[in-house]
């Protein structure tokens, strides 16, 4: 009963890190949340002590948890490690993604200035998510969804992107597939990292004006 217990604790809370809704820096009471969710203290310390190796949140002695800032540095270390990440997976593993799911994100990248920030966005993540998920080596597959979990909250921070960081990105994004339909993976792991180059400039221009 107590795992169950702090496995809901876990999922309601970490859902709400990476929507948003706890935002970066915000403190998280043990008996606040206790009473919000209907659940034991135990078991809400055990959740936060799990999200704390995801480094999601702060255990900070006699002061409480802190979900954990978006500053930077962490900025520059998520896209760092994204651009080693992605491209290797690329060159790896690319005869493995599914070939009908890249037509059809294409087809929508390919209309972004008709479908809008929302279904890019959506195309955007789906692009990804699908070569990751390619990836059958289990321990690159763990540190790469602990990184998409930071990214998402990156992303909520960016807010909408320009239009032309819209139609650029879904350029970008059409080359990584084209070069993945021809098997040239070599070309497709290249293109990937120039669109995470500028995805990283793009977004240290919104949050920091750099």
């Amino acid at each position: 009963m107590a795992t169950s217990l702090k496995d809901k604790a876990y999922t309601i809370i970490k859902e709400r890190i990476l929507s948003g809704f706890y935002e970066p820096n915000t403190m998280l009471n043990e008996v606040a949340l206790s009473d919000e969710l209907g659940i034991s203290r135990t078991p809400i310390r055990e959740a936060l002590n799990d999200l704390e190796h995801e480094m999601l949140v702060n255990v900070l002695p006699k002061k409480g948890t802190q979900v954990s800032e978006i500053n930077f540095d962490v900025v520059r270390d998520i896209f760092q490690v994204r651009m080693l990440i992605e491209p290797y997976i690329l060159r790896q593993f690319g005869p493995l993604i599914d070939k009908l799911q890249l037509l059809r994100i294409k087809s929508i990248q390919e209309n972004a200035e008709i479908t809008g920030i929302e279904a890019q966005f959506e195309s955007d993540n789906d692009l990804h998510q699908l070569i990751i998920s390619s990836n059958p080596n289990r321990y690159l597959d763990e540190s790469i969804r602990k990184v998409y979990d930071q990214n998402q909250r990156i992303r909520l921070m960016t807010g909408q992107k320009s239009t032309k960081r819209l139609i650029d990105s879904a350029s970008e994004h059409i080359a990584v597939i084209d070069a993945i339909l021809v098997e040239d993976y070599i070309k497709a792991a290249e293109a990937m990292e120039q669109h995470l180059a500028n995805s990283w400039k793009a977004t240290l221009d919104v949050l920091y004006h750099v």
